[in-house]
């Protein structure tokens, strides 16, 4: 009975550590945790003994309070943050939309249907209607919507 009251706390606390770290925002999964970490409690004071389940309960808590003061140290989440930043940009097409129509230009990455094609030696924002289009194939621009030129194999 001590391995599945063990089992019952330690799961519970890996879902809880789940929750905090990996999966925030759910709620179901730390709510499952606690429920667990709370029938193991339960399970040592009436299946074992009161002493044992003192000493789980402590442990709960010692464990829980554990928890707490790591995810909540800075710490912790710089290891979880994302510290990169997107510092590229594509052109702007601007009013003048008809020196684009019916011109070449060459894919830079691959359409699908979303990417960037290379026209007069500037990079651009492309999509093509009509299938993915791999890397360094030649497209024809077909129209022009908002800032995204659209494009067709040539």
């Amino acid at each position: 009975m001590l391995g599945i009251v063990s089992a019952l706390i330690l799961i519970g606390v890996v879902l809880i550590i789940l929750e905090i770290l990996v999966i925030p925002g759910t709620t179901v999964v730390g709510f499952l945790g606690l429920i667990l970490m709370g029938i193991g409690v339960y399970l040592s004071y009436t299946k074992i003994s009161t002493t044992i389940g003192h000493y789980t309960l402590a442990a709960s808590i010692v464990f829980f309070i554990l928890i707490l003061v790591i995810s909540l140290r800075p710490k912790t989440w710089k290891k979880a943050m994302l510290n990169t930043s997107i510092d590229s940009t594509v052109n702007y097409i601007g009013d003048d939309k008809n020196k684009f129509i019916d011109k070449e230009c060459v894919t830079l990455t691959r359409l699908n249907p979303f990417g960037k094609v290379s026209f007069e030696n500037e990079y651009y924002e492309a999509k093509s209607y009509y299938n993915i289009i791999e890397p360094n194939t030649i497209v024809v621009i077909i129209n022009v919507e908002g800032n995204t030129l659209i494009v067709k194999p040539k």
